[in-house]
């Protein structure tokens, strides 16, 4: 069968707006325990589809901004691992991690090979041991600003920037909380926009046996939790042409009742 010429010029139109509509910049968001599983399942072909735009995501287990940093010694996570984009599938879940441990890329590797215009950040899970010492909140700064500093070196270097600050917690009293938010705010809100995850999520007041209270996917309850935290990231990306500093930087405690204690 002959495919008529005017079909053809329109599949080759089709095809380089594509191509062209991706090469203009797509999505790269880096992530700690938070993201592997679930989060980053849901939020890649999601990010994709709403933004119309290339996404790849890459969490490591136990990471912190200092493990991403090319001057730092290499982390690797024995916990769970994920590299998704629409090229690629890497996944390793936390009951294979011990047997299959996986280097942290560096992330001026990953914006040399994405060439993102937008970086998201999702990291702050594993600092808030660093708040129960008083020496550690300087170091927590310092390396969130080195961070920020390789990825605006990058050429091209990103052109907007989204940092996805903690979810609620049961483990962390809400001091720590607040404390571990204005820290990274304070350090990051002149270059990013800061996303406080607590306004959209609540762990779970009854959790189920051998829950942390940190992590979303070891409850029944929290598996909507992180549905409902994927799709207000995906807002929060959309909002980020807004002229405002900070997309959500209430108090979480004004936006959901008081915490109660899981015996309640």
């Amino acid at each position: 069968m002959t495919i008529p010429r005017v079909g053809v010029f329109a599949v080759a139109a089709s095809v380089l707006f594509c191509v062209q509509a991706w090469s203009e910049g797509g999505i790269l968001m880096i992530g700690d325990s938070l993201s592997v599983g679930r989060v980053s399942k849901t939020l890649q072909p999601l990010l994709t589809r709403e933004l119309g735009v290339k996404t790849r995501i890459v969490a490591s287990c136990g990471s912190r901004p200092r493990d991403w940093n090319s001057k730092t010694s290499s982390y690797e996570t024995s916990c769970g691992y994920d590299d998704l984009s629409a090229t690629r599938s890497e996944e390793i879940p936390y009951r294979d991690a011990l047997k299959q441990p996986h280097a942290t890329p560096k992330l001026v590797k990953l914006l040399a090979q994405e060439k993102p215009e937008t970086i998201i950040i999702q990291q702050g899970t594993n600092m808030f041991w660093d708040l129960q010492d008083a020496r550690d909140p300087k170091r927590a700064r310092a390396e969130i600003r080195a961070l920020l500093d390789q990825v605006f070196s990058a050429k091209p270097a990103p052109k907007k920037c989204l940092w996805i600050a903690p979810p609620d917690t049961s483990k962390w009293p809400s001091e720590m909380e607040d404390r571990l938010f204005h820290l990274i705010s304070e350090e990051v809100s002149s270059r990013c926009r800061v996303f406080d995850s607590r306004t959209v999520t609540r762990y779970p007041v009854k959790p189920s046996r051998g829950a942390d209270g940190i992590h979303y996917d070891q409850t029944f309850l929290g598996r909507s939790q992180q549905d409902h935290w994927s799709e207000a990231i995906v807002a929060a990306v959309k909002a980020l042409d807004a002229k405002s500093k900070m997309l959500i930087k209430e108090s979480p405690r004004e936006s959901h009742p008081p915490r109660r204690s899981h015996g309640s």
